[in-house]
């Protein structure tokens, strides 16, 4: 009885309702693909303000980057030699986009999914990414596995342009967003 009574004055409860989560919520990728690509613009004339590069792991070349990203590949002034066009031996010939393969290192510290887009700033021009007559505008490198070595996470790719200049890349990360600025040079 003293049950009833005091679930007579208990308020009423809502009922319960499924609250559907957003997809993007459940990959980390579209979080990132949300973020907006930020370059910045040069004046003309302007110095192509490079990285320099630097040993960040003893198992690779120099890279460029502050981290937790890096990219090699490059000089130690922050250039990249290009080809231009793309040579007929090449796996980039035949398209309007040559390029060059580079290494996408990942420090240990850092196991979620790294989003790597990019332009030009000293002019128009865009950063494209892989292999193929209409390379990709993004390059994502998922999350390391929970079974992956505990050491650097390391991915060739290949960046892809259609002429020499100063470019970006703008590479995104679960906690942080960073820069990478080169110089594509024609390759002698």
């Amino acid at each position: 009885m003293l049950a009833l009574i005091l679930a007579g004055c208990a308020p009423a409860l809502a009922p319960a309702t499924a609250m559907p989560l957003a997809l993007h919520t459940l990959d980390p990728a579209s979080d990132l693909r949300d973020r907006p690509l930020q370059l910045i613009k040069l004046e003309p004339g302007a110095a192509c303000p490079r990285a320099h590069a630097r040993q960040v792991s003893p198992d690779f070349g120099i890279a460029v980057g502050d981290g937790p990203a890096y990219v090699a590949g490059f000089t130690a002034d922050g250039i990249l030699n290009i080809p231009f066009p793309a040579p007929t031996e090449s796996s980039l010939y035949g398209s309007e986009w040559s390029g060059a393969k580079v290494l996408w290192l990942a420090d240990p510290t850092y196991r979620g999914p790294l989003l790597i887009r990019g332009g030009r700033l000293d002019g128009t021009g865009e950063l494209r990414f892989e292999l193929g007559a209409e390379p990709s505008s993004e390059l994502l490198l998922p999350a390391a596995s929970s079974s992956a070595a505990a050491g650097w996470r390391n991915v060739p790719s290949y960046t892809r342009l259609r002429s020499p200049g100063c470019y970006m890349y703008q590479v995104d990360g679960l906690n942080f967003t960073e820069t990478i600025i080169f110089e594509a040079k024609a390759q002698p």
